[in-house]
């Protein structure tokens, strides 16, 4: 069994950071009268944002590698909320940037200490490495959990106080770092470390053979793959509401639909790939997401819902996913291997917003959701490729789940 109470720790840490994290979108719509924002400025905040968010984690994950990531997870949630919280308070488009990029780099020191820790806690027991997975999965469950529901509270928040309303991300990052800094401190983790336990061990380096070869190739394309994801994701998201205000008269609620549906198929990706292989499933979900995103931009109302539902699940299906296949490909440096996947791999999702908020405003929303299929194919070549190498034998594969071992085993000769 994956050690409970680390992994339940760093879940309910990860909710609480992206609840005060997730919920730009939801201000769009009241921040560009008030800010006379055009689509342009609009994706200008959300690249900012996700740059912000994205650029620093490698380097954020080293220093959780060699310090320990219990700081620095009860910091990021309380600097999260606070300077997200700000948002509705900013006069001008310069002020929202700068709350905006402030805010992202709570998210940028949360991911990589956060997914290490959960590895580690995975990896110290028995069957650690074919449960990683799952428990990968629980950790991202409890982050789209947080992004579905900040949306949702942020809107009753907005519709209570206006854009003031905001503000109850400050209360929620400054009580969930208190929360979190007392169960550390009352010794609520037996190992003494916070949802880091066990994070902090550096695993043993793999074998001498293939070493220059094995982490880059696979590695790369892993990567390839998260910035297509990202970039496609919050172009989505981040007109989502917009774009449904208009089809469906609801800004707020499909957004909520699309992000619980990411948490379901984060919950559901890990443990998948447990059972059938990584690339297996990461394959399948990207290869689903090609149509359901055509059913969306062209299909009516009803079928709208259902494709982002389907949308939502697929992206999340693969997040553990490839968190879990860069970490095997780097097993004596976790956390920087996290933080490529989340890090790197996400810094192209704000250029995409922006890129989609430029050729919405030159164009039409409708076009420029159109193009964000482009992406979606990116990453299917990406996978496609990993899998071809893989399958050809040129590159070292990960460890075999434990399907794969059986399958792989031949059968006693019967007498």
């Amino acid at each position: 069994m994956v050690s409970r109470r680390p992994l339940a720790l760093g879940a309910v840490g990860h909710l609480l950071l992206e609840i005060t994290n997730n919920f730009l979108p939801v201000t769009y719509p009241l921040l560009m009268p008030l800010l006379g924002l055009s689509f342009t400025q609009v994706g200008l905040i959300a690249l900012v944002h996700s740059a912000c968010g994205a650029l620093p984690q490698p380097l954020l994950g080293a220093a959780a590698q060699r310090w320990g990531p219990e700081r620095i997870i009860v910091i990021s949630l309380a600097w999260s909320g606070v300077f997200m919280g700000c948002i509705g308070l900013a006069g001008s488009f310069g002020a929202a940037l700068a709350l905006a990029g402030l805010g992202g780099l709570g998210a940028a020191a949360f991911h990589p200490a956060g997914s290490m820790s959960v590895a580690g806690a995975a990896a110290a027991t028995s069957d650690g490495r074919q449960r990683r997975g799952a428990a990968m999965s629980l950790f991202s469950v409890g982050g789209n959990a947080g992004s579905a529901l900040s949306p949702a509270l942020m809107a009753v928040a907005l519709g209570l106080f206006g854009l003031p309303g905001t503000g109850a991300a400050v209360v929620i990052g400054l009580g969930s770092a208190l929360l979190v800094w007392r169960l550390l401190a009352a010794g609520e983790n037996p190992d003494g470390a916070g949802p880091g336990a066990g994070g902090g061990r550096r695993a043993a380096p793999p074998a001498r053979g293939n070493r220059h070869v094995y982490p880059l190739l696979p590695l790369a394309l892993i990567v390839v793959f998260a910035m297509a994801r990202s970039w496609f994701q919050l172009s989505i998201a981040s007109f989502l509401p917009t774009w449904t205000a208009d089809s469906l008269g609801s800004a707020a609620w499909p957004l909520v639909l699309f992000m619980g549906c990411v948490g379901a198929g984060s919950l559901s990706g890990g443990r998948l790939s447990d059972r059938i292989g990584r690339t297996r499933t990461v394959l399948g979900a990207a290869l689903l997401m090609i149509p359901a995103h055509l059913t969306f931009v062209h299909a009516p109302a009803a079928a709208q819902l259902a494709a982002v539902a389907v949308l939502g699940a697929a992206l999340g299906a693969t997040l553990p996913v490839t968190i879990v296949m860069a970490q095997e490909r780097r097993p004596h440096a976790t956390g920087v291997a996290a933080g490529l996947v989340i890090g790197l791999g996400g810094l192209p999702a704000g250029i995409g917003a922006s890129v989609t908020g430029l050729l919405a405003d030159a164009l039409s929303l409708y076009a420029a959701l159109q193009w964000t299929v482009l992406a979606l194919a990116l990453g299917a070549l990406a996978v496609i490729a990993l899998a071809f190498l893989e399958r050809d034998g040129g590159l070292p594969t990960p460890p075999r789940t434990p399907r794969e071992t059986r399958q792989a085993t031949p059968a006693a000769p019967t007498t």
